[in-house]
This record gives structure tokens, C-alpha cells and sequence, in this order.
């Protein structure tokens, strides 16, 4: 699902904002949503096929800032799918109707595309102030078993 490495996401022309969506992620104390390129990152979440067994939800992050931005993939949700295993987890019927949001932490988020990160933020981009921080939270998606 997560994997670790850097991707490089341009800009998409998309209309409406993570606020009228109801999603808004946080800057790190000490960076202002103004220079922050985190409130501009969209986690969404679709189920990939109504009543598949075990249910399959893909995770898509959309850009929505005036400029490209890179961030570190390592427990971050690139587009990925996740697949819920109805042997381990619930029996097929009682994800029925559940509501499932994707939460985390952005590791690091450049305003800039991966070739324009120096070499220092990339190898420690929490003491870089280049790389920006904070938490993330996708959509409300209700399951279709």
C-alpha cells in the first residue's frame, strides 16, 4: 500500500475546495496555511467496485495548490488501493453500511517537484525547513458490501 520514496504531484484543476469538502488538514505549529502546501493536499477515498468480497477502497491524493508539491511516500497515501480482508478482519455483512476515513501524517511535503529538493532535506527533511508537516484526513466513504 505505503511504500517508501518520494512522488512528485502537479497541480490539478479541480473544482471545489478541501474546506467545502469538510477537509481540513493542519500545518505544524510555526507554519502559517499560507506557506503551507499541506491544505491544499485532498485525500479521497472510492470503494473500486460495489459488492466486491473483500471490499476494495482506493486512496487518491489530489494536489489542489497553484503550484506542484513533492512528498515523502513512506506512510503517506498515494494513490493505492486497500483491500479489506474478510477473513481477518469482520465477517463480509458487518462491513455493511461502515464508514471508513483514512487518517495520518504527512512525513514531509516539499512546494517544489523532487528534483528541485536538495540533497539535506531529502536525507533529514524534519530539520529542513523546506519540508512541511501535519496531519491528514480523507473523506467519509460508507462500504457496499
Amino acid at each position: 500500500m505505503c511504500r517508501p520514496g518520494y512522488g512528485s504531484i502537479l497541480k490539478r484543476n479541480t473544482a471545489g475546495s478541501n474546506r467545502e469538502r469538510g477537509i481540513s488538514p493542519a500545518a505544524m505549529p510555526g507554519q502559517s496555511e499560507a506557506e503551507s502546501p499541506i491544505p491544499g493536499l485532498e485525500v479521497s477515498l472510492t470503494q473500486v467496485k460495489a459488492s466486491s468480497s473483500p471490499p476494495v477502497v482506493t486512496v487518491t491524493v489530489t494536489n489542489r495548490n497553484s503550484f506542484p508539491v513533492t512528498l515523502l511516500t513512506y506512510d503517506s497515501p498515494t494513490s493505492s488501493e486497500i483491500e479489506f480482508d474478510d477473513g481477518v478482519f469482520l465477517d463480509p455483512a458487518q462491513l455493511a453500511g461502515a464508514k471508513v476515513v483514512v487518517k495520518g501524517r504527512w512525513k514531509a511535503v516539499w512546494k517544489m517537484v523532487k528534483e528541485d529538493i536538495g540533497q539535506a532535506s531529502l536525507d533529514d527533511p524534519d530539520g529542513n525547513p523546506d519540508a512541511f508537516q501535519g496531519e491528514f484526513q480523507s473523506d467519509e466513504l460508507e462500504l457496499v458490501v
